[in-house]
């Protein structure tokens, strides 16, 4: 009802993939069908990939949350349903998570595979690369893989980009030190003695 007052029009569910925006190509699609349909077939909870053309001039989490609901993902009982969904129009990716896999796949973890695992595939083009590495990170942790719950307790734990931050800032420091100690001792005149 949310979704028909805001005019929004969902694609339909077509299966675990739907790829409205044609991001996907042949290869890719067929592994991430197996991927996510092994996954369900093994734990049953289910995951779904959908890239849209557009919000519909809504922001993300809303459209993620609405097509969630009007797609009832997951199973009633246990809430079990994943949503990663892609808007390439508008620049914006989005993991939507029932509340039963809100444990496992906590918002700083979906953050962080976003930032780590998609993103930069996107930034160099590669749409369908992006997604099949996100959806491989999602059902990797769904499975009990605990990558990217490590990966955000080094970066809470000030690990990761920040020390790589610290550590150049002080090479830089160091070099500039080296650099003016050896242009100061050029400056002396050899033997420190009279001279022509």
């Amino acid at each position: 009802l949310a979704a028909l007052a805001q005019g929004l029009a969902f694609p339909a569910l077509t299966g675990r993939i739907v790829d409205q925006a044609r991001l996907i190509d042949a290869p890719t699609r067929e592994r991430l069908e197996t991927l996510l349909a092994q996954h369900e077939a093994k734990i049953s909870d289910q995951v779904v990939v959908a890239t849209v053309s557009g919000l519909g001039g809504t922001s993300i989490e809303d459209y993620a949350n609405q097509l969630f609901r009007h797609w009832k993902l997951g199973q009633a009982k246990s809430n079990n349903g994943v949503l990663l969904l892609v808007a390439p129009n508008e620049r914006r990716v989005r993991i939507e998570v029932g509340y039963g896999l809100e444990g496992q796949l906590t918002d700083a973890v979906a953050s962080m595979i976003i930032q780590a695992a998609i993103t930069p595939k996107f930034r160099s083009g590669d749409f369908a690369g992006g997604i099949e590495r996100g959806a491989e990170a999602i059902v990797s942790t769904l499975a009990g893989g605990t990558e990217w719950q490590e990966r955000v307790k080094l970066r809470d734990n000030g690990g990761g980009d920040d020390l790589y931050d610290v550590l150049f800032f002080f090479l830089v420091m160091m070099s500039i030190i080296i650099v003016l100690v050896i242009m100061s001792n050029s400056r002396r005149p050899p033997g420190g003695g009279m001279h022509r």
